[in-house]
Order: C-alpha cells, then sequence, then structure tokens
C-alpha cells in the first residue's frame, strides 16, 4: 500500500484536489492520510510504514507557504526523497489559475445563477480581476516573507534550550540500562546553558536584527513584489497566500456582484471545473504528474 499524508482534514480541499487528480487522473492507487497542519506530517508518514504489517510506503506532500522557490526545487530534485513541498504557496493557487476559474464562472453562468452574467468569462478579463484583488495584499504578503527571513536566521542560532539526545545520557549495559545520575544532568545543564548564553550573545550582535536592517530587507521585499514581472508572469499566483487570495475572491463576488454563495459552492465549482480542464502537462510545472511518478 502506498500512503500519502497530506495537509488539511479529511474533508477539505488538500485532500479533494488530490483524489482528483493523483486518483482520478492519474490512475495512482493511493491512500490519503489527512493530518491538520505541517509539523506532523512526516511523524505520521514515519509511523505508517513503521507499524504496518506489510511493506508500506508513505510519501508527504505540503505547503510552500512563504519559504523560497529554490527550497521546493530541491524536494523535487531528489530522487530518493519521499517528502515533497509544492512549488505554489499551497494547494488553493493551483486552483486561481484564471483557466480553472474561468471554465467554474461559465458554468455558473449556464446554470442561471443571479448576477453571473457579471462575471469575468475569459482567461484574460479573469488574470485582470485577480491581480485587482491581489494588489492590496502586497505589504501584508512582502510583510510575511520578511517575518520568515528573520525568523529562518534565529531558528538557526536555536536560541533555546535543546533537548538532551538519549543516547548521550543512557547507557546499556548486561546489567539493564544506567540511567544518568545529578551529575550526568548537571553536566548536561552546564554544556547547554553555556551554549545558549553564547547564542543569545551571538543575537544580540547579529546586526540582522536592527530594525534598519529589517526595514531593509522588507523594502527589498515589497520592491520585487512590486514590480511588473511578478504581476506578468503570474507569478503573484503561485507566491502569495492562495486561501487570502480566495477569500478576496469571495468576497468580490458577494459584495460586489452580490452573487452570495459561500466557500463550499466556490471550491465546488472549481474543482469540478478543474476536473474538466486537467490534462498531464496543465500546471507548469506540473507537480501533480511529478507527483504521481514517484508514489511507486
Amino acid at each position: 500500500m502506498i500512503y500519502l499524508v497530506c495537509e488539511g482534514k479529511s474533508d477539505l480541499l488538500d485532500r479533494k484536489v488530490l483524489e482528483l487528480i493523483i486518483v482520478n487522473h492519474c490512475h495512482k492507487n493511493v491512500k490519503f492520510e489527512s493530518v491538520g497542519g505541517d509539523s506532523s506530517l512526516k511523524s505520521v508518514a514515519r509511523w505508517l510504514e513503521a507499524t504496518s504489517e506489510n511493506i508500506h510506503r508513505a510519501y508527504v506532500i505540503e505547503d510552500r507557504n512563504f519559504r523560497p522557490l529554490s527550497v521546493a526545487e530541491q524536494t523535487w530534485n531528489d530522487p530518493n526523497r519521499k517528502n515533497f513541498i509544492w512549488r505554489r504557496h499551497e494547494i488553493e493557487n493551483y486552483l486561481l489559475d484564471p483557466r480553472i476559474i474561468a471554465a467554474a464562472f461559465q458554468a455558473l453562468k449556464a446554470s442561471g445563477v443571479r448576477g453571473s452574467d457579471a462575471l469575468p468569462m475569459t482567461d484574460q478579463t479573469v488574470l485582470g480581476l485577480l491581480k485587482t484583488l491581489a494588489r492590496p495584499m502586497l505589504e501584508y504578503h512582502a510583510g510575511k516573507l520578511t517575518f520568515e527571513e528573520v525568523q529562518d536566521k534565529h531558528r538557526q542560532m536555536r536560541v533555546s534550550l535543546c533537548g538532551p539526545d538519549e543516547g548521550d545520557l543512557l547507557s546499556q549495559s548486561a546489567s539493564g540500562i544506567s540511567y544518568p545520575d545529578r551529575t550526568g544532568w548537571l553536566t548536561y545543564f552546564e554544556t547547554e546553558c553555556t551554549r545558549l548564553k553564547q547564542a543569545c550573545q551571538n543575537l544580540i550582535a547579529d546586526v540582522q536584527c536592527d530594525i534598519s536592517v529589517v526595514e531593509k530587507l522588507y523594502d527589498n521585499n515589497l520592491s520585487r513584489l512590486n514590480t511588473p514581472l511578478f504581476f506578468d508572469q503570474q507569478l503573484f499566483l503561485c507566491e502569495m497566500g492562495g486561501h487570502e487570495l480566495m477569500s478576496q475572491l469571495l468576497r468580490y463576488l458577494n459584495n460586489e456582484l452580490r452573487l452570495g454563495i459561500s466557500r463550499p459552492v466556490l471550491t465546488k465549482g472549481l474543482l469540478e471545473a478543474l476536473d474538466r480542464l486537467y490534462q498531464p502537462g496543465f500546471f507548469v510545472p506540473d507537480d501533480f504528474q511529478e507527483l504521481a511518478a514517484k508514489l511507486s
């Protein structure tokens, strides 16, 4: 049995999109495990492989979020790897393809939904709408990018006590396990507290924590987002938060056009459009095709 561990609950979007493409279009016999957030994905995969009576293989797919594209690319380039990162921000970003939205809007109009005559019906008019909805979110996105960069720097410094390695504290002999005594524990604490003090001193001295440096980092991020390239090459649809952009689209449909449709109705229409349109190479690059090929 092949498992694919993904984010979200069993009835939420990640699993629905994966089942639609990986199972229905790529014809892979896969059992899905949805585990909520990304913090427990790998541990669940390890548990599935370790506790099964038969030989099972468990793969992981997780959101890219605000990480650089290069980080996601590395996961796809390793032939022995079993955990992968979407090249786009999250699963919603794939549904925000203008072709999918245009097809969903056309279906709404065909079904006679009140107010649907005002919907954009072509790929280009939908793209124009998405650009309009995304621009007010640029400063927020720049802030999230900056936060992740600063946070990653601090995470690397490990400015907190690191739990003891049991292999260093415990020893095993013919008579059983030898547990650490007071001296063993205090030796560990002395070493770790010394490291922690040095890490704090390094943090204080680190200019990356100066507000002037963080301000420059933020402005550089915002400047990159404000370039025509970011919108003309549709990078914003890959990098910006798809969940938030989907919420903006829903607000537009209900507040501006008065359609009165719920998020489940919108996502159902997008999934149906994806099902009609999808074929290998629909997305460039096609993460779904690559993922399906690795599930063996």
